[in-house]
């Protein structure tokens, strides 16, 4: 059931819940990227005093947060009747990286800060999925390792380089490059998994 917030602006709804609030934050980020997030915007978003908005959220890095963990939520660990061990994993990947392009700047928020719940959840998905393959327990987290840096890590740079040099790459030519090296590592992995 929602409740009211208080100090809403005139014409406003009574009442807001968390859920909603939380998707104007997404909405937010998605479209002007998660630095330009702050309570202040948020309060504009949602046609709010900005002190109302600390009636749902504590502050901006409790803000943050739930938007992390909104997008991670999305990312999908595909279940053993869609394919190899190792189509799987790529195909976990894609979704992964689909998730946080969809929020410029949460690669880069999530390299320095703790992994939402969610994304917890994938880890030990993956993980369990990786043992089901025969790796060790010890391989399989080294493996995701791996794969994590080189996600956050190509995410990092693109985010870069777009600021650099704005429109110079297709999206098209992103994805091929990512690809690219999604499947070195997929090649790699194979390999230590066929000889461990």
């Amino acid at each position: 059931m929602s409740e009211p917030v208080p100090d809403q602006e005139p014409g406003r709804r009574a009442t807001l819940t968390q859920e909603q609030v939380i998707t104007a934050a997404l909405a937010v980020a998605q479209r002007e990227g998660l630095d330009s997030l702050s309570m202040r915007r948020l309060a504009v978003e949602l046609g709010v005093t900005p002190m109302a908005t600390y009636y749902w959220v504590k502050d901006k890095d409790t803000l943050l947060a739930l938007v992390a963990e909104s997008v991670c939520s999305t990312v999908q660990v595909p279940g053993p009747e869609t394919g190899t061990w190792c189509e799987r994993l790529a195909q976990t990947h894609r979704s992964y990286r689909a998730a946080l392009r969809s929020c410029p700047g949460l690669a880069g928020y999530l390299l320095d800060n703790d992994v939402p719940p969610s994304g917890r959840r994938v880890t030990r998905e993956t993980t369990s999925l990786l043992k089901e393959a025969g790796f060790a327990l010890l391989e399989a987290q080294r493996l995701l390792q791996a794969f994590e840096g080189y996600l956050l890590g190509r995410l990092a740079i693109e985010a870069v380089r777009s600021r650099q040099q704005p429109s110079e790459r297709t999206a098209a030519a992103l994805e091929a490059e990512f690809e690219y090296g999604l499947q070195l590592l997929l090649h790699g992995a194979a390999a230590a998994g066929a000889t461990g």
